[in-house]
């Protein structure tokens, strides 16, 4: 067998048990409670492998349960890197950087409500510290946002951290600033990242999902920024993203310069995206859709090249929809008081 044979065959076996359609969670869960909705999580495998015991017993709220879910995600990912050859989990380590980046997000919010353990120590917190040089040791002992910050010294965000120091206080930091700048920061990480550990053909694909992706999204913070908030354009260009796939410097200026949403949308045309954000009259094609597309393209890719990296990802991205639909089933239910959460034996 190849390298990706046999991680290839596990990735098609666990891709036969996501649910991916807002129909198929309608189905199951139809008239659900939360509690109902916990024992149906208990019955697919990644989310049953991550159920609380009884010694660890939560309230079931919304918020446990969004939880939950998310751990299950990640205990996918885990699965994986745990399965994957050495060549795979370099890989792999570029598509976790959205967990480290959610992560690192969470524990500077929780310290900054000064929570006194804003993370509970769990494989996937074993898997930074081993892995991927997070202090988790020392960061669960720190209680304010500024100590914090430098137990990520010789994780690829040392550096983030070292340039925005002023930023941090004791028990709050400047989000505006820091939300922007470290998803860009995180952005420019994994297209560098992703140069240096994936292959030729991979990369290429890579490249023009992720640069595509980049584009729709400063598109959108563009489109957003100029019309309905009319800020000035050295602010706009100061919240986008780079590197793109179509949306180089003059396009980005050209779209700037557009008097009206029409003459905006007519841009859009020559970068082939105009059926991504205007569908009809006055109408503005969500993000959903836009998220519909990139899905597409990457399916299109992992199939073209199925001895690599690109069929993990595009699980891996399955999964995250997969999450996303239960997420919004929660919040859909989310009306009903807590009730205590069953135990899982």
């Amino acid at each position: 067998m190849t390298n990706y044979t046999a991680i290839n065959t596990k990735v098609r076996a666990m891709k036969g048990k996501l649910v991916l359609t807002p129909e198929e969670i309608d189905d199951r869960l139809a008239g659900y409670t939360l509690s109902d909705l916990y024992q149906a999580l208990d019955q697919l495998p990644s989310y049953h492998q991550v159920m609380p015991s009884e010694q660890n017993k939560l309230d079931l709220t919304a918020e446990n349960l969004i939880e939950l879910i998310d751990r299950g995600l990640r205990y996918d990912f885990l699965k994986l890197y745990r399965f994957s050859g050495f060549e795979q989990r370099a890989a792999l380590s570029v598509y976790g950087i959205r967990f480290e980046r959610e992560f690192i997000t969470k524990v500077l919010r929780g310290l900054e409500r000064q929570e006194s353990v804003p993370f509970v120590v769990n494989p996937f917190t074993d898997y930074l510290e081993k892995h991927r040089h997070f202090h988790i040791g020392e960061l669960i002992t720190k209680t304010s946002v500024l100590d914090s910050i430098d137990t990520f010294r010789d994780t690829d965000y040392g550096k983030f951290f070292e340039d925005y120091h002023d930023y941090f206080h004791d028990h709050d930091y400047n989000h505006y600033i820091i939300s922007t700048v470290f998803e860009q920061y995180c952005a420019v990480l994994v297209w560098k990242k992703a140069s240096r550990v994936l292959n030729d053909k991979a990369l290429t694909r890579f490249k023009k999902l992720f640069g595509s992706e980049m584009d729709l999204a400063n598109i959108r913070t563009i489109f957003r920024l100029k019309f309905y908030y009319k800020v000035d354009e050295n602010f706009i260009r100061s919240q986008l993203f780079s590197p793109g796939r179509y949306l180089n410097e003059a396009n980005i200026s050209a779209l700037l310069a557009s008097q009206d949403k029409n003459s905006f949308f007519n841009l859009l045309t020559n970068l082939g995206y105009q059926d991504l954000f205007k569908s009809g009259e006055n109408k503005v094609v969500g993000l959903k859709q836009q998220k519909a597309w990139l899905k597409t393209i990457e399916h299109r890719f992992a199939k073209s090249l199925p001895q690599s990296v690109l069929p993990l990802f595009d699980y891996l991205s399955l999964k995250e929809l997969e999450a996303d639909l239960l997420k919004e089933k929660v919040e859909a239910i989310a009306y009903q008081s807590p009730v205590t959460m069953p135990f899982h034996n």
